[in-house]
C-alpha cells in the first residue's frame, strides 16, 4: 500500500500520540514527530530492500487513494494479477464489513503535520532520501 509520505507520516503521528498519551501525561508532539518520521524513514528502506528481492511478478503496489476509493475492486484486482482467484464470498464480505465499520465510525481522526513539528516538504524529502539510501545498501 502507497501512500503519499505527509500525509501516512501525519496519520501515524497521531496514532502514537494518543497511544502515548495513555501511559503518559505528557506527549511532546515534536518528539512524536520526529520518532515518526525517523521510524518511517527506517521501515521505507528496509521494505523496499526486500521488495527488490522479490520477482517483480510477486508485487502489487496499490495506491492509498485507489483503495479507499474501490477497496473490493483493488483486492479482486490483486488477487487477479498475482494470478489468484479470490475466495468466494469476498466481495460481499468486505462489502458488508465497510457497511458495519463505515469510516468515521467513531468520528473524524483529524491530524496535521504541523502539530508534530514538521513539514511535508522536509517530510517527502527525507522519505525520498530514504528510498535512495536504501538503494545503495544492497
Amino acid at each position: 500500500m502507497e501512500r503519499d509520505a505527509a500525509q501516512s507520516v501525519a496519520s501515524l503521528a497521531s496514532l502514537v500520540a494518543q497511544l502515548w498519551s495513555l501511559i503518559s501525561d505528557e506527549v511532546d508532539l515534536d518528539e512524536v514527530g520526529k520518532f515518526v518520521l525517523e521510524t518511517s524513514a527506517y521501515s521505507k528502506e528496509f521494505a523496499e530492500r526486500g521488495l527488490r528481492d522479490l520477482p517483480a511478478d510477486q508485487v502489487q503496489r496499490v495506491a492509498f487513494e485507489d483503495f479507499m476509493r474501490d477497496p473490493v475492486g483493488c483486492a479482486s484486482g490483486v488477487y487477479s494479477r498475482l494470478g489468484y482467484q479470490a475466495p468466494e464470498g469476498l466481495a460481499a464480505k468486505m462489502q458488508a464489513f465497510m457497511a458495519e465499520n463505515p469510516r468515521e465510525k467513531h468520528g473524524k481522526h483529524s491530524y496535521r503535520l504541523a502539530d508534530f513539528g514538521l513539514d511535508g516538504l522536509v517530510v517527502r524529502e527525507r522519505l525520498a532520501t530514504a528510498a535512495a539510501l536504501g538503494a545503495g545498501i544492497l
